[in-house]
């Protein structure tokens, strides 16, 4: 097809515009991407700077009548770990914060065991990143599983754990009360108590943790039906794995758990 002079130069000065266009939407483009890259990196900045400043705040979870109103979702994040079985979790908040379903690890035998992971689930403090402090609690268990409080928690492949145990899981012979490392999804034991059953179903204990820098200090205490201690247990261990996270509470094969009166109380932050 022979194509005039005259639509020739028209398409080629169509085509001149057509350019002229792309490349200054692909400059302006350029010039906004690059703008939103730096606003996101202020609003990284500024996230991490009000986590960190909000590391030094004291807070609690509200208990008794006042736990019925709160949702659940927006003061928790739920995880039901991969290797769990007869889940889902059953979190809520009653007087407390309950977990009402036996999700939790499907038994080992010893001879098969080769490395030990933590199994079930777990219900962590939403944006917390806290440091040295002191948290207290007091739970409630029914069962015969484990169950336990995750601290300086990031997720569930990395934290502490004070872990209750009971005799009757994964073939020992008596329960234990004991704080293992998860890093990497990989589980060291830290401290243990004594082989004294564990926990009691049915009784309330008191959990203090106190951390200050790399240091752990713990204290569980037996309550009575007045809420006086009547027996106490003490573990500390030292290690810089984790300088900072939120709390967390953990079930594996409880019938229920009721942990109540959640409190930390944050260390002053002090200047050099």
């Amino acid at each position: 097809m022979v194509v005039g002079n005259h639509v020739r130069d028209s398409l080629d000065t169509l085509q001149n515009r057509v350019d002229s266009f792309t490349d200054k939407v692909t400059k302006k483009g350029a010039a906004l991407t690059k703008a939103l890259m730096n606003l996101r990196g202020m609003l990284t900045a500024r996230k991490s700077l009000e986590g960190a400043v909000a590391g030094y705040s004291s807070f609690m979870v509200p208990a008794g009548e006042a736990a019925r109103t709160v949702d659940l979702q927006k003061v928790f994040q739920i995880f039901d770990t991969p290797r769990a079985i007869d889940g889902p979790s059953s979190w809520k908040m009653s007087h407390g914060l309950v977990q009402s379903s036996k999700i939790g690890a499907a038994p080992v035998p010893a001879d098969r065991a080769t490395a030990e992971f933590i199994a079930g689930t777990f219900a962590a403090i939403r944006n917390k990143r806290v440091f040295d402090g002191a948290f207290s609690t007091k739970f409630f268990a029914v069962g015969t599983g484990s169950f336990g409080i995750a601290f300086r928690f990031k997720n569930p492949e990395n934290h502490y754990l004070l872990e209750f145990r009971h005799g009757e899981i994964r073939n020992d012979p008596k329960g234990i009360v004991r704080v293992v490392r998860v890093k990497e999804g990989k589980v060291s034991e830290m401290t243990k108590g004594p082989e004294d059953g564990g926990f009691l179903s049915s009784a309330t204990y008191k959990v203090t943790i106190i951390s200050k820098k790399h240091s752990f200090d713990i204290v569980i205490e037996g309550l009575n039906e007045k809420g006086e201690a009547k027996e106490t247990r003490k573990l500390s261990f030292s290690d810089s794995s984790f300088g900072s996270g939120t709390f967390g509470f953990f079930t594996n094969g409880m019938e229920s758990v009721t942990f109540d009166e959640i409190d930390y109380k944050a260390a002053k932050c002090v200047g050099k």
